[in-house]
């Protein structure tokens, strides 16, 4: 694949995640505050909304590894939906960090006390 192929490829892709990650919105967000369920997600499970997200991305990363390791077909959701939403995700969580400044500030990473020195 050329660079030229490469890009074309790339910029479809982008549009892909893009059309998912709206129509996903909708289903679970609300309008006004589209990190909504992920901050509704974390209140109920006593957690941070961005932990919520890296829980999600570990839901596709260990699904897509064990479809991997079993070498069999998924028999729902296929392998590369399962990589677009998990890229997704990675995107909202820089999004999240990002717009919404989490924490102590932009590019700062919650870290619970029991993980600190």
């Amino acid at each position: 694949m050329n660079w030229a192929e490469f890009e074309t490829a790339f910029a479809d892709l982008q549009q892909r995640k893009l059309a998912l990650m709206r129509g996903k919105s909708d289903d679970y967000a609300r309008p006004e505050d589209r990190f909504w369920n992920f901050k509704a997600m974390a209140g109920a499970t006593l957690r941070k909304p961005e932990q919520t997200i890296l829980s999600m991305i570990a839901v596709k990363l260990t699904r897509l590894a064990n479809l991997f390791e079993q070498r069999t077909p998924p028999k729902n959701e296929p392998v590369l939906d399962s990589v677009i939403d998990m890229a997704n995700y990675c995107d909202l969580l820089a999004l999240y960090l990002d717009v919404c400044k989490v924490c102590n500030g932009p590019g700062t990473i919650y870290i619970p006390s029991h993980y600190r020195e």
